[in-house]
């Protein structure tokens, strides 16, 4: 369950939980993995092989549902 307000960005980060994402970040770098949980000021991706990462919300440019 999201701990962020309701708000239309809210529900489209809800949207996307469980799925496999793209999100390109504001420094020229960018990560996949499937969006495991949403916390307050950042999402939390899970990748295999590789220890999760917390993204800060302040941090993505643009995040998307990722092509198989």
């Amino acid at each position: 369950m999201s701990t962020m307000p309701t708000s239309p960005g809210a529900r489209f980060f809800d949207s996307l939980l469980g799925k496999e994402v793209y999100v390109k970040l504001a420094r020229d770098w960018s990560v996949q993995g499937r969006l495991v949980r949403i916390e307050d000021g950042g999402l939390v991706l899970e990748r295999v092989g590789i220890p999760p990462i917390f993204v800060r919300l302040d941090q993505i440019g643009t995040i998307e549902e990722a092509q198989g």
